[in-house]
């Protein structure tokens, strides 16, 4: 039986990699990323204006509601861009669009939510059996969205 050795990149190496695919996906990586608060963050400023000048004449209530709605679109396109990011470094060779990325994404996004829960959940209860084992547990399974 041979045995064959595994030689890990050096430090060197892996920054270097990672800098090329920096230089390469720039503007794509800037968009998938910004995509969530231009969408959002557009909308919310006008709101805020609109607030701001007619805010005494209409009830909070009715001011609450599409602030609401636009917060969670946020939280959720800001997901979406988590996964996004990691279709467009995987796919790096392909030069895949933002809207393909976005695409890809969404497929994923319900498998992504359930394991952030999952993390939540698990950080949550370790906390409670104390700080130590809630900082331990929550390092172990910090990057479990990325396996």
């Amino acid at each position: 039986m041979t045995q064959s050795t595994l030689h890990l990149p050096s430090v060197r190496a892996l920054f270097t990699d990672t800098w090329l695919i920096f230089k390469s996906r720039f503007w794509t990586l800037l968009g998938v990323q910004y995509a969530p608060v231009v969408l959002v963050g557009v909308p919310l400023f006008i709101l805020a204006g609109v607030m701001f000048l007619w805010g005494q004449k209409i009830p909070p209530l009715i001011w609450a509601i599409p602030i609401f709605l636009l917060l969670l679109l946020g939280l959720i396109l800001l997901y979406l861009a988590q996964i996004a990011l990691l279709y467009v470094i995987k796919g790096q060779t392909q030069k895949i669009s933002i809207r393909e990325s976005f695409r890809l994404a969404r497929s994923k996004f319900f498998s992504y939510l359930w394991l952030m829960l999952l993390i939540v959940f698990i950080n949550l209860g370790a906390t409670l059996l104390f700080v130590i084992p809630g900082v331990i547990i929550g390092i172990w399974f910090a990057l479990g969205m990325y396996v």
